[in-house]
Formats: structure tokens, C-alpha cells, sequence
């Protein structure tokens, strides 16, 4: 036959080395939650930043684009109506700006969807890090069910224990 008082106690202590691995793993997933939830600001940082830097360079092809209107309309100006000995040198030169300006709205332009585009990877990365946190509370939600059911258990034990030992 068997100790009752032996059995209880030794049904106590799986339940509590239990309970402090319950504990390790709610400590864990709250470290996770707090991992995810500091990657997720960071990446919604990130892509604020992005989004501004977007801005500044669709700003920046917009003045271009103003630049080429008023480089072509001095162009066509001067065409119709600069009849002296230097028109051709006049035309090339104003050519030529709106050649430049024309440049300059290429890289504009291609800078600005370059960085539409990095604002949408970082759209993605916010995505991704709600995912994150949301698997995060998943697991701390599991562990913190885990724990209390392994409270329940030490508590019961803890019971059994003080009826079976004199």
C-alpha cells in the first residue's frame, strides 16, 4: 500500500515544478508581447518616415514639373517672338533648361515612386508586425490559461497534502 501523506506531497511537488514552468512560459510570452509591441511602433515609425519622405519628393517633381511648364513657355515665347541676330543662341539656350528641367522631373519622378514604393514595403513590415503581436497575445493568453490551471492544481495539492499529513 501506498502513503497517502508520500503520494500527496509528491502530486505537490510535480504541481508546483509545473507551476514555475507555467510561470517561466507566461514570463516568456509577456517578453514576446513587449518584442512585438516595440517592433510594431518601430515599423509604424518607419513608415511614417517613408510616407514624408514620399511627399518630399512628389513636392519636389511638382516644382520640377512647374519648372519644364515655365522652361517650355519661355521657349515657345522666345520662338514666336525673338526675331534679332541671336535668336538661334537665345532658342538653344532656352532649349537647353527646358532640356535640364525635363531631367531634372525624370529623376524627380523616379525618385518619388521609388520612395512610394518603400512606403508601401513599410505598409507591409506594419502588417507584418501586428501579426506579430497578435500571435504574441495569443501565446501569453495560452500561457496565462496554462498557469492558472497549474494554480489550481498546486492549490488542490496544497489541500491534499495538509489531509493526508498529520
Amino acid at each position: 500500500m501506498s502513503d497517502p501523506c508520500a503520494d500527496a506531497k509528491a502530486d505537490l511537488s510535480n504541481a508546483e515544478s509545473r507551476q514555475s514552468k507555467a510561470s517561466t512560459w507566461v514570463t516568456s510570452a509577456t517578453a514576446d508581447v513587449k518584442t512585438a509591441t516595440t517592433a510594431h511602433g518601430e515599423a509604424v515609425y518607419e513608415h511614417g518616415r517613408a510616407v514624408t519622405a514620399a511627399k518630399g519628393f512628389d513636392s519636389s517633381a511638382s516644382t520640377c514639373t512647374d519648372a519644364v511648364a515655365t522652361a517650355r513657355a519661355a521657349y515657345e515665347t522666345a520662338d514666336r517672338e525673338y526675331h534679332e541676330i541671336n535668336r538661334e543662341a537665345r532658342l538653344g539656350e532656352l532649349a537647353s533648361a527646358l532640356n535640364g528641367a525635363k531631367g531634372d522631373l525624370t529623376v524627380a519622378e523616379g525618385k518619388s515612386e521609388s520612395a512610394w514604393g518603400k512606403v508601401g514595403d513599410r505598409a507591409k513590415e506594419v502588417e507584418h508586425a501586428l501579426t506579430a503581436i497578435t500571435t504574441a497575445e495569443n501565446k501569453l493568453s495560452l500561457a496565462e490559461d496554462d498557469a492558472s490551471e497549474v494554480a489550481k492544481w498546486v492549490s488542490n495539492a496544497k489541500s491534499a497534502v495538509s489531509t493526508a499529513c498529520p
